[in-house]
C-alpha cells in the first residue's frame, strides 16, 4: 500500500479543469470480470495488449504480493495436513473423501444467501437431484465438484456458511477442482452437451480466474459458450420447447454467460462469441425476486458490444464522441435511484455501474475525444472525479459484508476507478508524502485550554502560559494536513506554551480544506498487515477521493500567501521573538519561512526568528535547505517514507556546511537535524497514545523543540539571534 499513496503524492489540480490537455492514457486498465455475474477475482497478469505502468502497476502487483504470501503460507500449513486430492482415480467418484455431504450443504447455504441473486442459475431442489445421481453420474459429480471448489475460492464462505476443514478453504478446493477435471475425462460431455455441462465449465473458469491462472480460465469460458452455442442457446426457438422450468434457467445462464464474457473481454482484451439475440428474463414469468437486479445487470454490460470491444482491443477505429457521449448517458441512467434488489445485487451493481463509466471515459480520453471546455461533463477531464464521488457515496451505504463477498475483484473496480482519478490529476503534480502523512492516532488525553479568537484575518487557537505568566516569545504552529482543529495539534500547543512561556497560535491557514479525522482510520486499513485487500478497498477509494481536492486547495501558490500575510502582519504586532513550528505537510511553511533575512515590508526584520519541525513533507532537496537562512532544528525518524535517510544525510551535509560558514561547526550550531531510531512519520503530533515508544518519540520532539525556543528566546535577549 505504500505504492498506492507514493501515487497520491503526487496528485495535483482537481477543480481548475482548464490546465488539462489531452494526453496518452494508458490502454490497459485495471478492470474486474464478473463470474457469476459478480465481481471476479483479481487478474495476475495481462494478455496480448500491456498492461498498467509504473506506480500504477506496481499499487496492483504488491496487493498481489501481498495476497500471494497468505496463499504460501496457506500452504505450507496445508502440507502439513497431507490434505489433498487422491494420486488415483476412485471407482466411485465419492470415495474421493473430498465432496462430503456437509460440504455440499456449506456451500450450497452460502451460495444461497450470498452469490444466488447474481448468479441464479442452481436452486436447491436441483442441487438435490444432483446430490442424488451423483453416485451413478460422473456429470453430476464432475458439476458439484466444480461448484463446491467455485464456491471456496469465495471469500468469507468460513464465516458464513460455517465451513470447518482441515486446510485451507482455497487448497480444499483446488483438490475438489483436480478431481473433477480428472473425471470429466471419462465422458464425451462436447458432442452431447448439456446445460450442466456448460454450468460445469462455467464454475471451473471462475475457479481458474480465482486461482489467477488466466489462460485456463479464459479456456474454460470459451468451452462454456462454445457448448451453449451448440445446444442453440443463442436461439430464442430454442426456448420454445422443453418444460417452463428447464428453459427459464436456461434463458438466465445464457444471460450470465453474457454479462461475464463482456466483463471479461474488458479486462483481458478477447473477443465476444455471444451477443444479445434471445429475449431477457421475464420478471412477470420469471419466479425468482432477484430476477430484476440480473436484469438490471445484463443492460449494464449490453451497450459493451462488438463495436465496442473492438474499439477497446484497437481492432477498428470508427469511434465518435457523439456516440461516446450518448453512451455514457445510457450507464448514468441504467439503474433506478432505488434497486428493487438484495443489498447484495446493490453492491455489485452499483459498482459495476461506476466502474464501466470508468471504462468509457477511458476509451474517450485514448481516441482524443475530451475537452476542458465540453459542456457534456462526460467528455471532460474532470468526468473521473464526478465517478469517484458517486462512488464514494454508494459504498458508504453499502454494508461491509455485502462487497466482501463479491471477493477481490470488487478491490480492482475500486481500484481502477480511483487510480483513473489519480491520472487525471497526474498531468501537474505536487509532492506529498506516503500513507504516513495521513495515519495516526487521534490524542483524547486531555482537553484544549485555550480559546479561538480571529487573529490577523484567521480562525486561531490561541494559548498562553500558565498562571498569567508575561510570554518570552510567539510560538505560530503550522499544523499536519489534518488541520488546525484536531486535539493533537492544540495540545501540543498547550505544552509550548507552559513549558517554553510562550504565546502560542495555531492558525486555520488550510481555508478549511484539511482532511477528515476519519481518514487516520481509512489510512491505518489500507496500510495494516492484518486487514483483508477487501477490507481496504472502500477505504482506498475514500484516501484518493479526500486526498486529491486537498492537495489541490492547500496548493503552495494557495497557501503560502496565507501565511506570509498572517507572519508580517505579526511581526509589525508585537516585539517578541516569533518561532514557527511545522508538522508534516506544515513543516515545509515552517522551513520556507527561513530562507529570508528580511522579509517584512519595512525590510528592517525577518518574519520568523527561528524555526523547528517535526518529519517535514514534500521537501526539494538539497534546494530547500540551502535557501535556509534563520535558525532551524528538525526532528527525524529513521523509519519515514517521506523523508527517507538518503535525505537526511544531505540535509546534514547541507545544514553541517553552514554550521561551518558561520563559525559554528563544533558547537551548538544555528542548525540541526536530530534523528531517532525507529520512528516513523507522525511521530510527534499522531502517535499512539497507548505505544510506550511512540510516546517516547513524540516525548523527545517535544523537549527538542522547546529547547530551541528557549535558546534562541535567550539568544534574542542577548541580542545574538537578529
Amino acid at each position: 500500500m505504500a505504492r498506492l499513496l507514493s501515487i497520491l503524492s503526487a496528485l495535483p489540480s482537481i477543480i481548475c479543469l482548464d490546465i488539462f490537455e489531452p494526453w496518452p492514457l494508458r490502454q490497459s486498465v485495471l478492470v474486474t470480470p464478473v463470474i457469476d455475474g459478480r465481481s471476479a477475482a483479481m487478474a495476475n497478469s495481462h494478455v496480448g495488449i500491456a498492461g498498467p505502468k509504473g506506480s500504477r502497476a506496481k499499487v496492483i502487483s504488491e496487493l498481489r504480493l501481498k495476497e500471494g504470501q497468505k496463499k504460501a503460507e496457506h500452504r505450507r500449513q496445508d502440507s502439513m495436513h497431507h490434505y489433498g486430492s487422491p494420486t488415483s482415480t476412485p471407482s466411485s467418484p465419492t470415495l474421493s473423501g473430498l465432496l462430503t455431504p456437509e460440504l455440499i450443504d456449506a456451500c450450497m447455504d452460502f451460495y444461497s444467501t450470498q452469490l444466488y441473486q447474481t448468479m441464479p442459475i442452481m436452486q436447491n431442489e436441483q442441487m438435490s437431484a444432483l446430490v442424488a445421481e451423483m453416485e451413478d453420474s460422473v456429470e453430476a459429480y464432475c458439476l458439484l465438484c466444480s461448484f463446491c471448489a467455485f464456491m471456496l475460492i469465495q471469500p468469507g464462505i468460513e464465516a458464513q456458511a460455517g465451513l470447518v476443514a482441515p486446510c485451507s478453504r482455497t487448497t480444499l478446493g483446488k483438490g475438489l477442482l483436480d478431481d473433477a477435471l480428472r473425471r470429466r475425462k471419462c465422458y464425451d460431455y462436447i458432442e452431447s452437451p448439456s446445460v450442466n455441462a456448460i454450468i460445469t465449465s462455467f464454475f471451473l473458469f471462475g475457479c481458474f480466474f480465482g486461482l489467477d491462472k488466466h489462460n485456463t480460465a479464459w479456456f474454460h469460458l470459451r468451452e462454456s459458450t462454445t457448448l451453449a452455442q451448440i445446444i442453440g442457446m443463442q436461439d430464442e426457438k430454442t426456448y420454445s420447447n422443453g418444460c417452463h422450468e428447464a428453459t427459464t434457467r436456461m434463458r438466465r445462464l445464457f444471460w450470465l454467460l453474457f454479462v461475464t464474457e463482456r466483463a471479461y473481454a474488458l479486462q483481458k482484451h478477447r473477443p465476444l462469441t455471444l451477443h444479445a439475440t434471445i429475449n431477457l428474463p421475464s420478471v412477470a414469468e420469471d419466479q425468482i425476486k432477484p430476477v430484476t437486479g440480473f436484469i438490471h445487470l445484463v443492460n449494464l454490460y449490453r451497450p459493451f458490444d462488438d463495436t465496442f470491444i473492438g474499439l477497446w482491443n484497437k481492432s477498428r477505429t470508427d469511434c465518435s464522441t457523439l456516440w461516446l457521449a450518448h453512451l455514457q448517458k445510457q450507464l448514468s441512467q441504467a439503474l433506478p435511484a432505488v434497486l428493487d434488489s438484495t443489498e447484495t445485487q446493490a453492491a455489485d451493481l452499483r459498482t459495476s455501474q461506476h466502474w464501466l463509466r470508468t471504462i468509457v471515459w477511458q476509451l474517450s480520453i485514448t481516441n482524443g475525444f475530451l475537452s476542458s471546455t465540453s459542456p457534456d461533463s462526460s467528455m471532460t477531464f474532470c468526468y473521473p472525479i464526478e465517478i469517484a464521488k458517486d462512488l464514494v457515496t454508494v459504498t458508504s451505504q453499502l454494508s461491509r459484508r455485502s462487497m466482501e463477498v463479491h471477493g477481490v475483484g470488487l478491490i480492482e473496480k475500486i481500484f481502477d476507478v480511483a487510480c483513473t482519478l489519480i491520472d487525471v490529476m497526474s498531468p501537474t503534480m505536487v509532492s506529498l508524502p506516503c500513507e504516513d502523512c495521513a495515519t495516526g492516532y487521534l490524542h483524547t488525553q486531555g482537553d484544549p485550554k485555550g480559546r479561538v479568537e480571529t487573529l490577523h484575518g484567521l480562525p486561531t487557537y490561541i494559548t498562553e502560559p500558565p498562571s498569567g505568566a508575561p510570554p518570552k516569545g510567539v510560538v505560530v504552529m503550522i499544523p499536519d494536513a489534518f488541520g488546525w482543529e484536531t486535539p493533537n495539534s492544540r495540545l501540543l500547543c498547550d505544552a509550548y506554551a507552559s513549558r517554553a512561556q510562550c504565546l502560542v497560535y495555531l492558525p486555520e491557514f488550510q481555508n478549511g480544506h484539511h482532511l477528515p479525522l476519519s481518514l487516520m482510520t481509512d489510512l491505518g486499513v489500507m496500510t495494516s498487515e492484518k486487514e483483508s485487500m477487501l477490507k481496504k478497498a472502500p477505504s482506498t477509494l475514500r484516501v484518493a477521493y479526500n486526498m486529491a481536492p486537498f492537495l489541490y486547495q492547500t496548493r503552495a501558490s494557495v497557501t503560502t500567501p496565507i501565511i506570509t500575510s498572517f507572519f508580517t502582519s505579526l511581526r509589525t504586532s508585537t516585539p517578541l521573538p516569533i518561532f514557527a513550528a511545522g508538522f508534516c505537510w506544515g513543516g515545509l511553511y515552517a522551513i520556507v519561512l527561513t530562507h529570508s533575512t528580511s522579509t517584512t515590508q519595512s525590510g528592517e526584520q525577518p518574519l520568523i526568528d527561528a524555526a523547528f519541525t517535526a518529519h517535514p513533507s514534500g521537501l526539494s532537496l538539497p534546494g530547500d535547505i540551502e535557501k535556509v537562512e534563520r535558525p532551524l532544528s528538525i526532528s527525524q525518524g529513521t523509519k519515514d517514507f517521506v523523508l527517507d535517510m538518503k535525505g537526511v544525510k544531505v540535509i546534514e551535509e547541507v545544514l553541517g556546511r553552514k554550521n561551518q560558514s558561520t563559525g559554528e561547526g563544533k558547537g551548538e550550531g544555528r542548525y540541526e537535524i536530530k534523528v531517532l531510531e525507529g520512528a516513523k512519520h507522525g511521530y510527534a503530533v499522531r502517535g499512539n497514545p497507548e505505544d510506550e515508544v511512540e510516546m517516547g518519540q513524540a516525548q523527545r520532539a517535544e523537549d527538542q523543540a522547546v529547547a530551541w525556543f528557549e535558546r534562541w528566546i535567550a539568544e534574542r535577549g542577548e541580542g545574538i539571534g537578529g
